[in-house]
């Protein structure tokens, strides 16, 4: 992990001087139009509370000594919230001499700031990995999530961008675009990242964008795939690809705006900056784990998954700090032994079990004559009585009998006049 020094250059973008500019504006002639900066925002994010980086992840690690590469449309230096924390980098996009810290489109400055923004008092934004710093690798001038054929991205520039943040020594590489073709060129250039020990993260891209779920460079091996999730906890403005490893929070997430302020994003490249940042806290806490090792950590503390599409679960920086893995490999279990079988035993029990059953059934023969015993005795002793005669009932008399009614009772005595 090394810091890579910044420096100021001039290049020659379409036959003009552009002369990078220090107070949050890209080069002249370098966009033909800025985004304007936001409004501060001072409340906290629904992302920001559910990993509460304060008190569950700041404890443990800031991702200090951290180098970030963000693949994507720059990342502005001169954002509030990002000073000091952004190095030179290099834009792809001109291909001349230009640095890659000024941002036209504010998506890369947003990523970067997911990672490493600053804390500032009174606001409640700040990035999960603020001690990290960010290495910006410009392959794009306005908002892209996809690169390759008949994209404004070509894939060139991408594999371009990914070699170039593994010369410079990047740890985590954050790729934001995604295609849904495997391009040899962006593969090699992936390979090449990872031999040089680094982890990369890419985000699998957006709901509508073309392919059967097929995302590149995340399909590649050991790439942390990354898919977006809103504050329920489901899918949202991301596809469902079998090359999504984890989730994190990706709509309506607030991050930081190119020049100042704050805006709210939705997109997998959102949610593939919490995982870079995750990447870089753990780096930060184990300098000498291996980016494999790295990789294999988030998935193991990832929060259970939902179903399809989510991968291992949602990223936990939480989990990836504190839990006790095992390196180990498991430990196979002992072959199981067949049981041994005594004829003798087997066949006294089954001799008893047929014993059982033979008692049973008797046993229940006796109950049941007993009882019919108790009602046909009584039933027999009358019929011998009549001679085994049926008995008849008594005649019933036709005989109409008249009561009269009673005489009047009287509670008191009769006036005189009536006795």
């Amino acid at each position: 992990m090394r810091r890579i020094a910044a420096v100021c250059a001039v290049a020659l973008v379409g036959g003009m001087v552009v002369t990078p500019s220090a107070v949050a504006k890209p080069p002249a002639g370098a966009c033909n139009s800025a985004d304007p900066g936001m409004q501060t925002v001072s409340t906290m994010p629904w992302a920001q509370r559910t990993f509460d980086p304060r008190r569950a992840v700041w404890p443990h690690s800031t991702g200090r000594g951290v180098v970030v590469a963000v693949v994507g449309s720059g990342v502005d230096a001169d954002h509030p919230q990002l000073r000091g924390a952004v190095l030179r980098g290099t834009d792809f996009h001109f291909e001349g001499s230009l640095p890659g810290n000024f941002d036209c489109d504010s998506q890369g400055t947003a990523v970067a700031s997911l990672i490493a923004a600053r804390p500032r008092a009174g606001v409640g934004f700040a990035g999960l990995a603020p001690g990290a710093e960010v290495l910006p690798v410009r392959v794009s001038d306005r908002s892209a999530t996809a690169f390759g054929p008949g994209e404004q991205v070509t894939s060139r520039h991408v594999a371009s961008g990914i070699r170039y943040a593994a010369e410079q020594g990047a740890d985590v590489i954050a790729v934001t675009l995604a295609s849904s073709h495997s391009i040899a060129r962006v593969r090699d250039a992936v390979e090449y990242a990872r031999k040089r020990d680094a982890v990369v993260v890419a985000a699998v891209g957006g709901a509508d964008d073309e392919g059967a779920g097929a995302s590149y460079p995340a399909g590649y091996p050991g790439v942390l795939g990354v898919a977006a999730v809103n504050y329920r906890g489901t899918l949202d403005q991301s596809r469902v690809s079998p090359h999504t490893d984890v989730v994190a929070p990706g709509a309506d997430v607030l991050a930081a705006a190119r020049e100042r302020g704050h805006n709210y994003y939705s997109g997998s490249e959102f949610a593939a900056g919490f995982v870079a940042a995750t990447a870089a806290l753990v780096r930060a806490q184990h300098p000498t784990m291996k980016a494999g090792k790295v990789v294999q950590r988030i998935l193991a503390t990832a929060d259970p998954s939902r179903g399809l599409g989510y991968g291992k679960g949602m990223v936990n920086p939480h989990r990836a700090l504190t839990d006790k893995l095992v390196d180990d490999d498991p430990v196979p279990l002992a072959a199981m032994k067949p049981r041994t079988v005594d004829p003798a035993y087997e066949a006294a029990v089954s001799w008893w079990r047929r014993a059982g059953s033979i008692a049973m059934a008797v046993t229940g023969l006796l109950v049941l004559g007993a009882v019919l015993g108790l009602v046909l005795v009584p039933s027999v002793r009358r019929a011998r009585r009549r001679r085994w005669l049926p008995s008849r009932a008594a005649p019933v008399s036709t005989e109409r009998v008249v009561e009269a009614p009673p005489d009047e009772v009287f509670l008191f005595p009769k006036p005189p006049a009536e006795q």
